[in-house]
Formats: C-alpha cells, sequence, structure tokens
C-alpha cells in the first residue's frame, strides 16, 4: 500500500511541477503483465533503473543486455508491452526474472480486472518441486507469475 501511495505521491508531485511550467510529463507505462484477471504495469524508468543495475552487476548475461537494449528501443512509445521485448522462449524467461524482481519491490502497479481495482501487492512464496526451486506470486488467491530460480 505504501508503495502504491508513493507513486500516486509521486506522480501529483510531477504534475504539479509540469503544470507551473505549462507542460504535461511523457509518462510511459510498461505492462509487464495483462491476462483476463489482472494488468501488472510498472513505469519505464523503473524497468530501466532496475535492468541497468541488474546488468551493471552481471555483465557476462548477454541475453539481459539484450533486453536491456530492446526496452531502450521502445523509448520512444507511450505503452510498452513487456511480452514485445523477448522475441525468445529464452529472454521471454530472462524478462521473467526482472519482473519477480519488480514484484518482490512493489515496484508495479497490480490492476484486478475482475474488481477494477488496485491491488496493494502480489503474495510471494518461495515454493520447490522435484529437482527445482523457486518463487510463485499471486493476488487474490490466483498465480500470476513463477519463476525458477534453482535446478538441482
Amino acid at each position: 500500500m505504501r508503495n502504491i501511495l508513493s507513486a500516486g505521491i509521486a506522480v501529483l508531485t510531477t504534475l504539479l511541477c509540469c503544470c507551473e511550467s505549462k507542460e504535461l510529463p511523457a509518462v510511459k507505462t510498461v505492462v509487464l503483465i495483462d491476462n483476463n484477471e489482472f494488468r501488472v504495469t510498472t513505469d519505464y524508468k523503473v524497468l530501466d533503473r532496475n535492468f541497468t543495475k541488474w546488468v551493471e552487476n552481471h555483465p557476462n548475461l548477454e541475453d539481459d543486455s539484450m533486453l536491456l537494449s530492446s526496452i531502450r528501443s521502445q523509448n520512444t512509445e507511450s505503452i510498452i508491452y513487456a511480452n514485445k521485448l523477448a522475441d525468445s522462449l529464452r529472454l521471454n524467461q530472462r524478462l521473467e526474472f526482472r519482473i519477480a524482481d519488480l514484484l518482490e519491490l512493489d515496484s508495479c502497479l497490480i490492476l484486478s480486472k475482475s474488481g477494477k481495482e488496485y491491488v496493494a501487492t502480489a503474495k510471494s512464496e518461495r515454493v520447490s518441486d522435484t529437482g527445482t526451486s523457486g518463487r510463485k506470486f499471486s493476488v487474490e488467491g490466483r498465480t500470476i507469475l513463477v519463476v525458477i530460480d534453482n535446478i538441482y
């Protein structure tokens, strides 16, 4: 809830500053997950910062560098659909790790389409199965994302 409030305050502050200068900000939204039940979004700058920090700390992961370039190539769009950034299964899986990171950091807005309202946060839990472990994110008891972090 605090992040929704923080995000709202940041947007209002930006709008107030821009109104004083008679300019409207260029808001860029990235749709991370969009299905029949939920739409999960984040701000372009939040995704760019998250990827940049990750790539700086893990320079040998070429797929992540490719995704960062793909994100930046979409910089002129007002709405970016994350599923269009990854053109292969491997890149899509790398993107899912970044989405999981943003969900854990509460850096997303989650819209419940059934209730037509924003949900405060996604529930995160560690899961394991035969030979794998990972994270499962759910909202209102429904799974929105599962990532496998380890294969034994």
